[in-house]
């Protein structure tokens, strides 16, 4: 996927936020519940992903079946997400399978 994809994804997700969060404001508060639900999933979505690109080669396949590398290093993810080497090895490499969420996000 290309960076401009992966920015239209983004895009089209604060979007959406921003439409609940108009819907909450104007009363609806089915709207709210939905944001409810979600705040968990961008915190676990991003520390899926960085524990994916650090560990699991096997998830990450380009077209043709071959692996995008080996693998990441802390630092490289660090330096994506803002924050030191020491601070995404803690957020990212504690990631389980065993979570229902994370693997619901794996799918």
């Amino acid at each position: 996927m290309s960076r401009h994809e992966s920015d239209d994804l983004a895009g089209a997700i604060r979007r959406q936020v921003r439409g609940l969060v108009r819907r909450a404001a104007a009363g609806d508060t089915t709207a709210l519940e939905a944001l409810a639900g979600l705040e968990d999933v961008i915190p676990l979505a991003v520390s899926v992903a960085g524990h994916v690109l650090h560990h699991d080669q096997a998830i990450r396949e380009a077209d043709g079946g071959k692996p995008t590398r080996a693998s990441y290093s802390w630092a490289e993810i660090a330096q994506v997400t803002g924050t030191s080497r020491q601070a995404a090895h803690r957020r990212h490499s504690s990631i389980t399978r065993d979570d229902p969420l994370t693997a619901w996000l794996l799918q």
